[in-house]
């Protein structure tokens, strides 16, 4: 089967569409407009169901929760540490496809999902990131 090649994050979520099926993804610590507009765009593409781990008020405020309240829900959490283990948790619990990074320090998030006692990371595995940038005007 041959696939066309994405040039660009409308021919994604074309992709992603397709399939028909949405998406568990858990958020750390939403708290910031950058990640709750990005998860509000996907929401409104229909391509995910979200938890948000820790955030606080800021999501409540947001109206995100408010405009997909079928699609997403809110596990509060005393810090931002604490976030990113119970979404870390969610993942290997099979719970969540997909882990996304909100305001947290990377070190802290890959703390705990490096852990080797409660982490995701089986032993003599190696971590991946995938970062996808669309960037106008360039054609590639």
């Amino acid at each position: 089967m041959a696939m066309n090649q994405i040039k660009n994050l409308k021919d994604l979520v074309a992709v992603v569409r397709q399939r028909d099926k949405r998406k568990r993804m858990v958020v750390v610590n939403a708290s910031d407009n950058h990640t709750q507009e990005a998860v509000g765009m996907a929401l409104d593409e229909g391509i995910i169901d979200v938890t948000f781990v820790g955030g606080g008020s800021s999501l409540a405020d947001s109206g995100i929760l408010g405009n997909h309240p079928d699609h997403t829900r809110y596990i509060d959490a005393a810090d931002a540490d604490t976030a990113a283990a119970m979404a870390v948790e969610m993942i290997r619990g099979g719970k969540a496809d997909i882990l996304m990074k909100g305001l947290i320090n990377t070190d802290n998030l890959l703390r705990a999902i490096l852990n080797k006692q409660s982490g995701i990371l089986p032993a003599g595995n190696v971590l991946t990131q995938v970062t996808v940038a669309d960037i106008p005007n360039y054609e590639r």
